[in-house]
């Protein structure tokens, strides 16, 4: 799965994968051409689902 964040003023985008390697990761791009990979966390099960709040929170 993947979520686009919320652009509420934000300098770069975020997006946030899921899959079934069991792990959320946090993309970033200051330029939309390159991205950043940050693995926020890595679980016991397969993550199916990411959203994002509307203030920018996952």
């Amino acid at each position: 799965d993947v979520a686009w964040a919320p652009s509420f003023g934000l300098q770069k985008s975020m997006i946030a994968s899921c899959s079934q390697d069991k792990r959320v990761v946090i993309w970033t791009s200051d330029d939309n051409v390159s991205w950043t990979p940050i693995i926020l966390s890595t679980f016991d099960d397969v993550v199916w689902s990411v959203s994002w709040s509307p203030t920018g929170t996952i």
